[in-house]
């Protein structure tokens, strides 16, 4: 009989074929067994929930930026042992605000996502593993001390490679959600939002080509698509809901949708229009002065700005938790942001979410909040709420869901539909 000791993966013997269903089927009944004895013998688990990711958590993360992951089970003794230590250096990792820390650091229970850890291969407790978007996962298999994790760390994050910049074929600019917002970020672009297996979306294949072709050595103007089936992150950002949207970008913000014909006069016509249009636009945005600050020169006194310059207005943003979020959205209305901080698609809205909490300086009974789910206090209220993906925003008045909002993530577009709600409903 074939002996395998599944509290360590280190420790891992090979198995043959014909044992490996019988030990997943051991495996298992372990796990389930676990969870039944600490409820009766009612263990706390309160550590391992600190920095604890469910599936919906997981994999939105780890395509999000570069995660460091501890499998585990309540039970494992080896996990017990390293559970101080991991999680002394996931609050430093994932608490750190500036610089960007490297990586987080976040653990999944294996008797509560038993199909996650098998899809992830961890058949021992603890399994570590390093995942970073667009590269291959490594399992660490070094010392359990934080210096030892903290050299894997330097060494890992280190070979991480940059948003490789887009080359266009033909004049055509495939775009991918690593690089998507750097490639909008300045200029005019036409984004084709489309799905491989989508009828209209072939039909338009080849007049997009020539449209790409037609505009290929503008200078500040460029034809592109993204396929939604690989890059579905962005496409939520921006609210697709059929193929093939088209889409409008200006210097990092959504101009318009078109909504016109699909040949290539009707295309041809309006991008040329709106490159006139944008050309004007940014003529006149290099004609206003620029704000200038006169140095002093040394001896004449303290070295101040010229003039008043303002200070930026402190956010107005309430910031909700388990304890305070019912109490919060009780009265009035209040439009919530549910986030992560390791999100980028969060961290690029915050600065408008913060603008947007000094909209309704007369108006108390409006209040702009937000919930860090990552906060394990914070974890049922996210899940009562059905928070699958970040940001997820959501209206609430006097403690009912009003709606959801899935539009433009705009400063005018989020004002203009608090505006709209509040009118509606008070």
């Amino acid at each position: 009989m074939i002996k395998k000791d599944w509290s360590d993966p280190v420790s891992h013997s090979k198995v043959d074929n014909m044992a490996v269903p019988c030990c997943k089927f051991v495996l298992r009944a372990v796990v389930v067994l676990s969870v039944v004895l600490s409820l009766v013998l009612g263990q706390s688990l309160d550590d391992e929930y600190k920095h604890l990711y469910d599936r919906h958590m997981f994999e939105e993360a780890i395509t999000a930026a570069p995660h460091f992951i501890m499998f585990f089970a309540p039970w494992c003794g080896h996990c017990k042992k390293v559970m101080p230590v991991f999680d002394e250096l996931a609050d430093k990792y994932n608490l750190q605000m500036s610089p960007r820390p490297p990586l987080y650091l976040a653990k999944v229970d294996c008797t509560s996502e038993i199909a996650l850890c098998d899809e992830q291969g961890a058949t021992g407790y603890p399994t570590f593993k390093m995942y970073r978007p667009d590269q291959e996962v490594d399992r660490y298999k070094g010392d359990r001390t934080a210096k030892a994790f903290e050299d894997y760390f330097t060494q890992m994050t280190s070979e991480v490679a940059k948003p490789v910049a887009p080359e266009p074929k033909h004049g055509l600019y495939n775009l991918e959600a690593s690089n998507f917002q750097d490639h909008v970020a300045k200029g005019l672009h036409f984004v084709k939002f489309y799905a491989p297996w989508c009828g209209h979306c072939k039909r338009l294949a080849p007049t997009w080509e020539e449209l790409a072709t037609t505009f290929e050595h503008e200078e500040h103007l460029t034809i592109a698509k993204v396929d939604c089936t690989l890059s579905n992150s962005v496409c939520q950002d921006y609210d697709v809901r059929g193929y093939p949207t088209l889409v409008l970008f200006r210097d990092g913000d959504v101009l318009e949708k078109y909504s016109g014909g699909r040949g290539h006069t009707e295309l041809k016509t309006y991008v040329s229009s709106k490159l006139e249009e944008s050309n004007r636009f940014w003529e006149k945005e290099a004609l206003k002065p620029k704000e200038t600050v006169k140095i002093q020169k040394s001896g004449e006194g303290p070295k101040e700005p010229q003039g008043e310059m303002p200070a930026e207005p402190e956010s107005k943003v309430q910031v909700l938790d388990s304890d305070t979020f019912q109490t919060e959205i009780s009265k009035g209305i209040t439009f919530v942001k549910f986030y992560a901080p390791w999100c980028g698609h969060c961290k690029r809205l915050a600065p408008t979410w913060d603008a947007l909490s000094h909209k309704f300086p007369d108006q108390p009974h409006v209040k702009i909040a937000k919930v860090d789910c990552t906060i394990a206090d914070n974890r049922e209220v996210c899940q009562d709420q059905k928070v699958t993906g970040y940001p997820t925003l959501i209206l609430f008045k006097n403690g009912a869901r009003l709606a959801d909002y899935n539009g433009a993530r705009t400063l005018e577009s989020l004002h203009s539909y608090v505006v709209e709600k509040t009118h509606d409903e008070l």
